[in-house]
Formats: structure tokens, C-alpha cells, sequence
């Protein structure tokens, strides 16, 4: 029968106000993932078809119908699946959006494609509400801050998370994001840094509050895209630093958009994430006879970004880390070269200063 029901199934274009929603259908589509979805029918065309029985009623596809009604088409794509009785119908429309998140994916694969398309400069995972940190976050889903102390299990923390992200025992939180710019008190809907739309002028401060959302990295990427000038001075002080975010941070140096980094990592990290302290280790190696860069590895808690561009001295205090921010974090984002000035004399300090227990520069 499938290969009789294949034979049958053709696209045909209906008018928008013909398709109709099934009026039990279960799947939530949020106005973040409808915008989403719109933006790539715009970027991509509409290449997925909604799947309607003989009666216009959607099988699949409600995400896309109101993807298209926000942009306002007066036809979308459809192909009529008609031999599913009503029970069958029903519960095909459970299946088919349970079976669309129920696998994960080829995690080499994925890196590499990602990796390939970065280096084509293809830009439009933004676009999608899809930050590099959260493109890479399908291979490294979780939040840095596990403890590693779990169940006595002393190994690193990346390969007990990745395990359990495998099990399925880790799941992000998504939820809709605001800020507030203190210049003239508005809000702002935010999905990733550069929906803020704002940053701030001298003697002007930005304060957010963020879940599942952008993290310290993604503001440093979206703030250095809107000047031609480079960022002079990059200090960065963190508890979390993920893989990915290492290897931006030093292409940027590379690339000469920042012209001297200078890193405070918490010392914890060498055993919750002994990996990720190799790769910077490797990294500094590398880099520092070429490039003014060095980090600090010592006993750290302090989340800070400071970022000297131009006349502009930008400085970001807040609970998130370099690394995925699950949970509700704040920030705050200022424009004042006294809290600048405040930051980097306690950071150089750190640079300076004799070598402790658990502290290592490099």
C-alpha cells in the first residue's frame, strides 16, 4: 500500500485562508520558532509542504502555516494524504512530532558541516535564532557548572555530561528573553546579543536578564560586528569557558579583530574540565610568541568582559559564564571608562602577582 500511496501523493498550491489548523493539535510553536521558520522560507523557499487530509484540515505542518501567514503569502505548498482514517490520522499527527525530536546527531558529522559552512562565511544560523554557541551546543549541550563530585565519579565533567545528554537525562531550557536600556526605559525581546539592538553610550548602562539564552562570548561577537575599529583590549574573567567559544576567541586574535586578550579562568576548571584547560594550553603555545595573550589560571568565581574599542569602554558584569547559559542569568553592559579602569587594575594584578597554590599562567 505505501508504494500505491506515494504514487498518489502530489504538491499543489492552496490559498492560505483554505488550510485549516486541527483544532487538538498538541505541538506548541512559540512566536520565537515561528519566526524562525519564516526566516528560513525567505532564505530557503517553502520546501517542506503542509500536509492536509481531504478536508484542508493540517496533518503536519502548523508551524508552517503561520510561518506563512506572517509573512503574509497568500498560497502555501500542500500535498493531500487522504487514506488515514480519523483515529489513524490522530495519531499520526502525535507520532510525527515526537519522531521529528526523538534522535539526535552524527556529532562529527555535524561539526564538520558546521565548520565547513563557517569557513564558506555562511552567516544565517542567526538569522534561524541560532548562535554558533548554539549550533555547537548540539554536540556539547550541556551547562558547563556540573559538578563533578556526582556519584564520587571523578572523571571529567564534558564526558559524564555528554552521557547523559545521550541517555536523555539533559533537556535546555528555551523561554522568551527582555532586556531593559536605562537611557529612556524600554524593553526589548532578545534571542541572542544582537537583538538588543542597543549598546550603550558613554555613561550609559544596559541591564539584562536572559534564560537559555546568549552568553558573555555572543556580546563580545555582536559588539565587535558593529565597529571597524578593533577591539584593543579584551579581558575576560570566567568560571565556565566552553571549546568552542576557546577557539573564537583565539581566531579572533588571529584574525586581528582583537589585539590583545588577557584571560582569568577559575582553576577549578583543571578538574571539572581538564580538556578544555589542555586546549588553551595548546592554544597559548601557539599564539603567544606571535600575539599579546596570556591567562590566568587561579581561584575565580568573578564573570567579567571588559572590551576596549576606540574611545569606548565597554564592561560586562553578570551571573553567565563563556559557556551555555541554561539558566536565568543577569548582565549588565556600561560605557564608562572608570568601571573599565576599576576592572582591568584588579585583573592585571592577577597577571602580576606571584604564583599560588592552583594558579598557573600561561
Amino acid at each position: 500500500m505505501g508504494v500505491d500511496v506515494v504514487d498518489k501523493l502530489k504538491i499543489e498550491m492552496l490559498k492560505v485562508s483554505e488550510v485549516v489548523e486541527y483544532e487538538n493539535n498538541a505541538k506548541l510553536h512559540p512566536d520565537y520558532q515561528i519566526r524562525q521558520i519564516a526566516n528560513s522560507i525567505e532564505k530557503f523557499g517553502f520546501n517542506d509542504p503542509i500536509a492536509i487530509d481531504q478536508n484542508n484540515i493540517i496533518i503536519e505542518g502548523h508551524g508552517r502555516l503561520k510561518a506563512a501567514l506572517l509573512l503574509g503569502l497568500e498560497k502555501v505548498p500542500v500535498i493531500r494524504i487522504e487514506h488515514l482514517s480519523e483515529a489513524e490520522k490522530r495519531a499520526y499527527i502525535i507520532a510525527h512530532n515526537k519522531l521529528n525530536t526523538s534522535t539526535g546527531y552524527d556529532e562529527e558529522i555535524l561539526a564538520r558541516e558546521i565548520n565547513n559552512l563557517c569557513e564558506d562565511s555562511f552567516d544565517f544560523f542567526s538569522e534561524l535564532g541560532m548562535s554558533n554557541n548554539e549550533i555547537f551546543s548540539e554536540i556539547d549541550k550541556i551547562s558547563d557548572d556540573v559538578d563533578d563530585e556526582i556519584n564520587g565519579d571523578k572523571r571529567d565533567s564534558d564526558d559524564i555530561v555528554n552521557e547523559a545528554d545521550e541517555r536523555g537525562e539533559v533537556n535546555k531550557i528555551k523561554s522568551e528573553k527582555k532586556a531593559v536600556r536605562f537611557a529612556d526605559i524600554h524593553y526589548l525581546k532578545a534571542k541572542h546579543a544582537k537583538d538588543l539592538g542597543v549598546i550603550p553610550s558613554k555613561k550609559e548602562q544596559i541591564r539584562c536578564i536572559t534564560q537559555g539564552c546568549f552568553n558573555m562570548y555572543s556580546i563580545l561577537v555582536a559588539i565587535s560586528q558593529m565597529f571597524e575599529d578593533p577591539v584593543e583590549e579584551l579581558y575576560l574573567s570566567t568560571f565556565s569557558i566552553k571549546e568552542n567559544v576557546i577557539v573564537g576567541l583565539f581566531q579572533m586574535l588571529e584574525a586581528g579583530i582583537v589585539q590583545k586578550m588577557r584571560l582569568i579562568i577559575a582553576a577549578t576548571m583543571v578538574n571539572r574540565t581538564p580538556k578544555r584547560i589542555q586546549q588553551i594550553r595548546e592554544l597559548s603555545a601557539m599564539f603567544r610568541d606571535k600575539y599579546d595573550v596570556q591567562t590566568k589560571l587561579t581561584e575565580n568565581h568573578s564573570k567579567i568582559m571588559l572590551i576596549k574599542s576606540g574611545e569606548n569602554f565597554y564592561c560586562l558584569e553578570g551571573s553567565g559564564n563563556l559557556s551555555d547559559n541554561a539558566q536565568i542569568e543577569q548582565y549588565s553592559i556600561s560605557n564608562s571608562e572608570e568601571v573599565y579602569n576599576f576592572h582591568k587594575k584588579w585583573m592585571d594584578s592577577q597577571h602580576q602577582k606571584n604564583i599560588g597554590k592552583r594558579e598557573e599562567i600561561f
